[in-house]
Order: structure tokens, then sequence, then C-alpha cells
């Protein structure tokens, strides 16, 4: 029943923004029209095709695992911008104000801060063989263990002393939807450890983080130029403003049609 509602989803047909809007604005939907506006919603939110996987995935809370990771890579410039459109658009739905605990839940920098200071990235090496008796790995379960109430806080993961540095690799991995793979028992017999490692996943996500990049990209470009557009138009007003005052308004004036 399930797998047929997600195809069902996949095959909708795609539709305009003007009737993704109209569809978001019913409240009355058919089956079919909430069909469309989840594909449409799914199509905008990943910029990639729906698919049945994709519609589960997303089911399953993908997209908040996906965009940390974005955020934490290739995304972390706009990270800023980012966050302050979100505060803007809280604050104008709130007409200038909010609610603390939604503006934290609304801002991602922080999080992303934390895992950097966390260095979680540096799990993310394909091929290295990693134990928790490693030197590197016990420093990680230190740095953890000593942020770990910032860490529920902001992740909601709960690390504690009894917790391996691998356990705890893994519980931070997912708020990216990445995980270390079990190698095997090795060593010698008398001291044989549990070895993992990192395998990139291939699950679309390359994709859909350059789609993001080239949005965002644009979307920064379009700002800089309109702001140097503001910028060339104050900068104008001042100087008709000047010439005006030296020529009196006269007739010749080049600036007389802009007043």
């Amino acid at each position: 029943m399930y797998t047929a509602e997600c195809q069902a989803i996949a095959d909708s047909p795609t539709i305009s923004d003007a009737e993704l809007k109209k569809l978001q604005d019913t409240r009355a939907k058919t089956k079919t029209e909430r069909h469309q506006q989840r594909k449409a919603e799914l199509s905008r939110r990943y910029e990639i095709d729906v698919t049945p996987d994709l519609v589960e995935k997303d089911d399953d809370g993908w997209y908040p695992q996906l965009r940390m990771h974005y955020y934490l890579t290739l995304g972390r410039e706009f990270l800023t911008n980012r966050d302050a459109k979100r505060a803007k658009a809280q604050l104008e739905a709130g007409e200038n104000s909010i609610w603390k605990p939604d503006f934290n839940k609304g801002q991602m920098l922080p999080s992303v801060l934390l895992l950097e200071e966390l260095n979680l990235l540096q799990l993310l090496t394909p091929g290295e063989r990693l134990r928790s008796s490693d030197e590197a790995m016990q420093e990680f379960k230190a740095l953890a263990l000593k942020h770990r109430y910032v860490i529920k806080n902001y992740l909601n993961v709960s690390i504690s002393e009894k917790h391996t540095p691998i356990a705890i690799a893994q519980k931070l991995l997912d708020k990216i939807d990445l995980k270390l793979d079990y190698v095997g028992r090795l060593g010698s017999r008398d001291n044989r450890e549990c070895v993992y490692k990192f395998v990139a996943s291939d699950d679309e996500r390359d994709s859909i983080f350059g789609q993001w990049l080239n949005r965002d990209e644009l979307f920064l470009s379009e700002s800089v130029s309109v702001t140097n557009n503001s910028i060339g138009v104050i900068s104008w007003e001042r100087s008709a403003g000047s010439c005006c005052k030296s020529c009196n308004i006269d007739s010749t004036c080049s600036f007389k049609f802009w007043h």
C-alpha cells in the first residue's frame, strides 16, 4: 500500500509554480491533487527527478540530514545568509516577534559550528580504518563528552562515558545520514578489535548538492547585483541633489526630470 502511494506520487504529472501555489492554498484536495502537490514540493526541495525511493527517504527525514551535510561542506559559505533569510521570514510571519524556541530551531549555524568543532569530517576519509583505541578516536570521544550538553541541546544526540568512540561517531554521522561500515575484528588472537571504515554513499546526494550550490551561487550573485544597483541609485540621487543645489534646478539641469 505504501509502496503504491510512493509510486503514485512519483508518477504524478509535473505542475507549474502557479498551479502548486493554487494547490497549497486549497484546503479540500483530491487524492490526485495531493500527489501532484507532494511531487511538486519534492521536486523543488531536492531539485532532482522524483522517484518512489526519494518519496520514501523524504518521509524518513532525509531532507534535514542532507541539508546539514550540505551546509557543513559545499554550502558552508551560504549558511549565514540562509539563517538570516530564515530569521527575516520568521519576523515577518510573527509581525516582528519570534518565539525563541522557533527561532533556535530555524537556525542551523550553531549545529554546523558544533560539528566543525568536533571535526566530524575527519571520519569521512574513504578507506581509512578506524578503531576505538586509536588516539584520534579517543580525542574525538573526549571532545564529544566535553560538549555533550551542547550536543544534546542542538543535535538532540545523547552521549555518555559508556559509549565507545565509534558509537559516538555513528550517532553524530547519522545527523548527516552517513555511517562507518564494519570491516571485521582484526588484530592478534588475544587483542582483537572491531575495525570500521567510511564508504562513500551512492544516494544521489552529490547531484542534489550540485543543484543546491548552483541555486545558492545564483541567488548570491543576484543579491550582489541588486545591492550594487541600489548603491548606484543612491550615488546618482546624491549627485542629482548636489547638481540641483548648484544650478537651482534651471531648465538646463540634466537631473530636472528626476525631481
